[in-house]
């Protein structure tokens, strides 16, 4: 990606991708290589964190029909991990603290600490860690405020 990337005109370029380590230094110093390498090129780029997962499947969660639980044993069924909600908050401010350009989502997900997995009732996860479709547009929008305006989706 690196090589279509600095082979492309300049642009606005948002990375993303899961954390793969516990440590954020390790992730950070390699990412701004990444960022330094782009830069270089003359592009734009961005950190996009990760959004918090809810560590449940909570769309298979709520497919079930209603009426076969009670609202209470659903709610408590359906309940994210909220130890892991609490570690990915706390990575992803290290990791803004870390690395420049870093958009970090868990503000915008998790407003005074209580995060959103469902919007409408529609999970925003489709399984217990990746966005749905309705969840990756729902969050974009909460987050076009803090992206850059000038980015386009380029596939390479």
């Amino acid at each position: 990606a690196l090589k279509f990337f600095t082979s492309y005109r300049p642009s606005v370029v948002i990375l993303s991708s899961t954390r793969r380590r516990s440590d954020p230094h390790a992730i950070a110093k390699s990412t701004e290589v990444i960022l330094s390498d782009l830069r270089k090129a003359g592009h734009k780029p961005f950190v996009l964190g990760d959004f918090v997962r809810p560590g449940k499947d909570i769309r298979a969660c709520r497919n079930v029909p209603a009426w076969f639980f009670s609202d209470s044993f659903q709610d408590s069924r359906c309940a994210a991990d909220a130890s892991l909600a609490t570690n990915e908050i706390s990575y992803n401010k290290q990791l803004a603290e870390l690395v420049a350009d870093f958009v970090n989502p868990a503000p915008f997900q998790c407003p005074n600490g209580q995060c959103t997995y469902l919007a409408n009732d529609v999970s925003l996860f489709r399984d217990s860690h990746h966005l749905t479709t309705e969840g990756s547009i729902y969050f974009i929008q909460m987050l076009r405020s803090v992206l850059p305006t000038e980015a386009t989706l380029v596939r390479p």
